[in-house]
């Protein structure tokens, strides 16, 4: 079954939340057709900014994004600030979550292999620069990967993509809410974070 439950915010509760729901039986008419990863994934929007908070780009493996969220998770705040003086510190106290929020959902709530390559931005380059969003992404699997009129729609899958990057936006929201960016905050994330590293 499901995780237990765990308070928002939590690195817990980021690998709970893609797996609160049972998983769909596709053979039963189960409402998210997901096709099987063979090749490489493109991932856009905020994964491209969790990704580059990560200090990661251009093709990475998820196991990747698991190893950069646990180092940015365990170090020191006042450490984090520093190398990323860049980053606003509210966006900034959500990344940890976001890391561990991305890897969850790449490798247990699709159920991606860890050997998948995955490509992260938000421009593809084809003698110009194109901006590119997961909208236009589904568009440009239609149109790349025609389907049997007897297959499934990837309607579903739009959808899903949606709800899972609503439901992303939405905890970094509530999380940078319910945890103001102070140390004492930070420092019970890095205890949680390695409360749940030791038990995994």
């Amino acid at each position: 079954g499901p995780p237990g439950p765990a308070a928002p915010g939590e690195v817990g509760h980021a690998r709970a939340v893609p797996t609160v729901l049972k998983p769909c039986d596709a053979e039963a008419g189960g409402p998210l057709f997901v096709d099987p990863v063979s090749a490489a994934f493109f991932a856009t929007s905020n994964y491209d900014n969790v990704i580059a908070m990560l200090r990661l780009g251009g093709e990475i493996t998820i196991d990747q994004v698991a190893e950069s969220g646990r180092a940015l998770c365990g170090k020191p705040w006042a450490e984090v600030m520093r190398e990323n003086a860049e980053w606003d510190a509210e966006d900034l106290a959500t990344y940890c979550f976001g890391g561990a929020y991305v890897y969850q959902v790449l490798a247990r709530g699709y159920g991606f292999p860890s050997s998948v390559p995955v490509a992260v931005g938000k421009s593809l380059y084809n003698g110009q620069k194109v901006k590119f969003s997961w909208t236009m992404g589904l568009i440009l699997y239609e149109l790349l990967y025609p389907r049997p009129p007897e297959a499934p729609s990837s309607l579903p899958l739009f959808l899903g993509c949606f709800v899972s990057s609503t439901a992303f936006l939405l905890a970094a929201l509530v999380f940078a809410h319910c945890r103001r960016t102070t140390p004492g905050s930070y420092r019970r994330v890095l205890r949680t974070a390695a409360e749940a590293a030791a038990a995994a």
